[in-house]
Order: structure tokens, then C-alpha cells, then sequence
């Protein structure tokens, strides 16, 4: 039966790289261990113990092998000085074998090691910050008892990046939730190990090795010269498939939840799969399944590549969780945020481009004004009607490719890649009408900020010290009667 997913998070080496030198200007290094300690890693670990159930091993504890001390060498003939995670060092007290005599982690499901290192994802070789904020990854599967259900996996945060201003802290939370959901399901070397509900394999496994089939990955023509062919493991297409859609080949998981939630969230019955999203991760898994939902399709989704002004942690990636055949999901515990992007949009949202362009008279339009704006510089409101924004259309250097042209201009475009060049409205630094510190100096357009404050197209305006705005229409942020609190 499944039991509460149980998560023993193991914090390592603070004081020595979380200091004045690794950290931002202003930041005070002790709060930002105290950040990490109490609140930060502590809340995110809470949402996954709450969302999720796992049919525990017997007994339930948790220990690891250790590393080999020559790397390949069959049978290992003696233990290597330590064994690393991903960016932490595994205790002795957790190995055993070679050697090692620990007795690992009892009660616990899932070992999560947490550092704050300064590494090259962090910091460019030029010194500059590469804008990452954390990173994670699992570093062990369990076997047949596990049902081959990662138990232990690290999440590095980059000291530079941390922040305790309050004003951060939802972004903050977002990243480390994001983050360790890679490391628990949301990866493409995991989708072959996913089980179905019953606790077969999704994908058939090799009768000698139990292990899914392995294909060599060969970049194709055009990929740096780096990238050279790979062995990596391949799901089945009952996970997995692999179609075209707006002109893009994309990968979409089709696994029977994922595909229900999906059709459920855009209002559309012929929905086949997810997608995953087309732009590679690495200039090296270019045709490869991503470790994200497509950003174009589920802009607001927390699990996308790039974060937006106000997350979403919608059933979709719960239902990834469940068809892992790993965990259980309790879609009421209040790990569901409601997701307003492609909210009942239809399959034409899925299928079609996200702007429409008349060939003969060159006008472009939005079939979908409510998520895809066409004219630079507009104010408008956001998707969910949380923040006033405005829209981001920018001339490229060069036509776009066919699939991203929108304007009879080949070159103009929205600004993002993963977003399919899609122009969106971004949300203004001071535009979230819930903050009430957001009220603007002179109140021409009689607003309100607060909780229950939304976003409103307004052409209201008012005499204030004896001035008055010459701006209309414009966005506004008033209080409704009733709204969805997400």
C-alpha cells in the first residue's frame, strides 16, 4: 500500500561556501545558510511529502554502494576515498560494501543532498554569472524492490543567486520545487523506467540485463564538433512519441494520466500527448525528449525551462508523477496551483500557430489575445490577470525560421526561443496587483492593491493634486468580489 513519501534531506558544507565572497552584494551569508536550512529546503521538501505516496521497500531504509576506486574496473576490487552525488560527497555512514560499513538511512524513501557551490554552472570562466539558480539531478535508481524508483538524487543552488528579500522568496520556492522534481521523475534518462499502474514496465526490458534497450544517440549534421555519439536508454512508444505539430517535430508523453489532465486543462478531446519542449537542453540532444513541458503549450507551468512572474504547479506534472508508476498523487493537498495558460483554449491552441497572419493584407492577429500579443510595447495584463505588463515584440538579426514566422517581416518575433518566438505580454517588476507596495505615486486611475486585486483593461482616470493622466486605455489593478486565490 502507499505510504507518505518520506525525504531525508541532507545539508552539506554551508559555512564554507556560503560566505561574503560567493554571495550578492547586501546578502548576509548567515541568513542565507539559515534561508537554506529552515525554510527554503524544508518548504520544498514539504510539497513533494504532501503530493506524493510510495509503496515503500522492505524495510524501508536507504543505503548506497560506493564508488570504485578505478573507475570501470569488474569486480571492483576496493572503494574509492569518497563517492559523490552529483555536487555532494555521500557520507560513509550511508555506504556499505568495499569495505564500508555504514548502515544508511532508516524511515526515509529518498536521500536529497543539498549544497550551495559556486561551480562552472554558476559562474562563466569569464567570471560572469550564467544566470542559473540551482540545478538537480538523481545519482541512484533502486532495483526491483524500488521498482526501480530513484532514492537518492542532489540539488546545487548557486550562492550568488540566493536571495532572503521577500520579494523573491515565491521565485525562490518555484526553482527549488522545479529543481527537485528533476530529480525525483522529471528527466529524460527516467521516462524508460517508468512502470505502469499494475508495476510492469512501460517499456520492455532486456531479459539478461533487465534494463530497457539502449540505442546509440548520433548529433545530427550541424551539432559542434564536441558532441560526439552516446549510448543512452530508449522508452517505448506507449510513454513516449514522437510526432509533428506547428511545423516543429516534438516528443509528447502519452502516458494514460498525463494525456487525461491534458485534455482536461486545454478542452481538447483529441489531444494525443503532452509536449515536451522541442528546443534541446544542450547543443549535444538536439531530437532528443526534454526533461520540461514545452513552453510555448504551458508557458506558466512550473516545470517549463524558462520560470515565469508567477509559476503554476498544475496537475499536468503530478500526473507525470503518477504515471511514473513510482508515487501516488494527491491532487487536493494543495500542491495544485491553477494554471490559467490554454485554460480551456481548445485543440487549436495545441495545433495551430500562435498568431494568425493575413497573407494579403499582412495583418497579423492574435486568435489567442489573451496569451499571444502582436504589438510592441502594448499595456497589457497578463495571462491570469495577476500583473499589468506589456508586449515583447523585437526585429531579429535574421528571418526566423519558417516555423516561428508570425509577421510579414521574416525577422520580428516575440524574444524567446523555448516560447516558439510567440509574443507575450512580460509582466511589469512593479505590475503584481496583489502588493499592496505597488501603489503608484500618483493614483490617476483610482486603483487598489491587494490579495484579491486583479488586472483590468481600464480607460478610468481621475484628477489627483490637480493633475490628470492623459493615458487611456490603460491597465489597472482593482479589487474583485470573488476570484480563483491562485
Amino acid at each position: 500500500a502507499y505510504q507518505p513519501f518520506k525525504i531525508t534531506a541532507d545539508i552539506q558544507d554551508l559555512e564554507s561556501t556560503i560566505t561574503a565572497s560567493t554571495v550578492a552584494s547586501g546578502q548576509d551569508p548567515v541568513r542565507l545558510r539559515a534561508l537554506l536550512r529552515e525554510t527554503l529546503v524544508p518548504s520544498a521538501v514539504g510539497y513533494f511529502e504532501r503530493a506524493l505516496g510510495v509503496k515503500p521497500a522492505a524495510p524501508r531504509a536507504v543505503i548506497f554502494p560506493p564508488s570504485c576506486a578505478v573507475a570501470g574496473e569488474n569486480p571492483c576490487a576496493a572503494a574509492a576515498a569518497t563517492t559523490p552525488c552529483g555536487t555532494a560527497t555521500i557520507p560513509d555512514s550511508m555506504l556499505y560494501g568495499l569495505g564500508k560499513q555504514g548502515t544508511g538511512v532508516e524511515g526515509t524513501d529518498y536521500v536529497l543532498f543539498v549544497t550551495a557551490q559556486a561551480t562552472a554552472s554558476c559562474i562563466s570562466s569569464s567570471g560572469a554569472s550564467t544566470g542559473t539558480i540551482a540545478y538537480a539531478s538523481y545519482c541512484y535508481r533502486g532495483n526491483a524492490a524500488w521498482l526501480d524508483r530513484p532514492i537518492a538524487g542532489y540539488v546545487n543552488f548557486c550562492p550568488h543567486m540566493l536571495s532572503d528579500e521577500e520579494a523573491k522568496w515565491s521565485k525562490s520556492l518555484s526553482t527549488a520545487i522545479h529543481e527537485i522534481a528533476h530529480a525525483l521523475v522529471f528527466s529524460s534518462s527516467l521516462y524508460p523506467w517508468f512502470r505502469d499502474s499494475d508495476g510492469n514496465p512501460r517499456t520492455t526490458r532486456s531479459i539478461s540485463s533487465g534494463s530497457p534497450p539502449i540505442v546509440t544517440y548520433t548529433p545530427p549534421p550541424g551539432s559542434p564538433a564536441s558532441c560526439t555519439p552516446y549510448l543512452v536508454h530508449e522508452a517505448s512508444n506507449s510513454t513516449l512519441q514522437s510526432v509533428t505539430a506547428r511545423g516543429l517535430d516534438v516528443w509528447l508523453v502519452v502516458t494514460p494520466e498525463v494525456v487525461a489532465k491534458a485534455r482536461e486543462h486545454y478542452g481538447c478531446s483529441t489531444i494525443v500527448g503532452m509536449q515536451l519542449e522541442n528546443e534541446p537542453t544542450s547543443s549535444c540532444s538536439v531530437g532528443r525528449p526534454a526533461s520540461h513541458w514545452d513552453q510555448r503549450v504551458a508557458m506558466a507551468e512550473f516545470m517549463t525551462p524558462v520560470s515565469q512572474h508567477d509559476s503554476s504547479f498544475s496537475p499536468l506534472t503530478l500526473a507525470l508523477f503518477k504515471d511514473s508508476g513510482w508515487y501516488s498523487v494527491n491532487y487536493t493537498s494543495g500542491a495544485t496551483i491553477a494554471m490559467h495558460w490554454g485554460k480551456d483554449a481548445g485543440c487549436s491552441f495545441i495545433d495551430e500557430k500562435c498568431l494568425s497572419l493575413n497573407a494579403g493584407t499582412g495583418l497579423t492577429t492574435s486568435p489567442f489575445p489573451a496569451h499571444f500579443c502582436t504589438a510592441q510595447g502594448s499595456r497589457q495584463c497578463t495571462t491570469e490577470r495577476k500583473f499589468k505588463g506589456v508586449c515583447l515584440v523585437k526585429t531579429h538579426d535574421a528571418a526566423l525560421p519558417s516555423a516561428y514566422q508570425y509577421f510579414s517581416n521574416a525577422a520580428v518575433g516575440g524574444w524567446g526561443l523555448q516560447a516558439d518566438f510567440c509574443p507575450t505580454v512580460a509582466s511589469y517588476d512593479n505590475g503584481d496587483c496583489r502588493q499592496p507596495e505597488n501603489y503608484p505615486t500618483y493614483n490617476f486611475g483610482g486603483e487598489t492593491f491587494g490579495s484579491n486585486s486583479r488586472c483590468f483593461d481600464s480607460s478610468f482616470k481621475q484628477n489627483v493634486a490637480g493633475y490628470r493622466t492623459t493615458s487611456t486605455p490603460v491597465t489597472r489593478c482593482y479589487p474583485v468580489r470573488a476570484c480563483d486565490s491562485a
